[in-house]
């Protein structure tokens, strides 16, 4: 009797894929996630060593035994530039297969700009290397 997925509480995931813009254009991405399934909601996740909810303005975080979900909306204004960016990942934890989403707006002045990205990555597998 071994371990199913969902039983370690604390672990890292590494994953590595490539994200393609609407435009066309595609580059290699990596991340990795600590998850700590023991911690309040907004620390669950460590998106390379920063949590997903950090500067959120808004975000959820689902941790089911056979996939993690993670969604995320944040905001900015930077020289009278508005930019808002979403992202929906979701990593299957025994495929090792993330899938990911992001939609972005920029506005300036009365100029608004939109972009879409999907993403496919490569994960490890369950099980996961625990974290102490």
């Amino acid at each position: 009797m071994g371990e199913e997925p969902g039983d370690a509480k604390r672990y890292e995931i590494s994953c590595q894929g490539t994200a393609t813009e609407d435009d066309g254009r595609s580059h290699s991405e990596s991340f990795t996630w600590i998850v700590d399934e023991s911690a309040p909601a907004s620390e669950q996740i460590f998106h390379n060593g920063k949590s997903v909810c950090e500067g959120a303005t808004s975000c959820s975080v689902e941790i089911k035994p056979y996939h993690i979900r993670i969604r995320t909306a944040h905001e900015r204004t930077e020289s009278g530039r508005k930019s808002t960016v979403e992202f929906d990942v979701t990593v299957n934890r025994v495929s090792g297969i993330a899938k990911g989403k992001g939609f972005g707006t920029e506005t300036q002045g009365n100029v608004v700009k939109q972009h879409s990205m999907e993403a496919t990555f490569s994960c490890d597998k369950y099980p996961f290397k625990r974290v102490i």
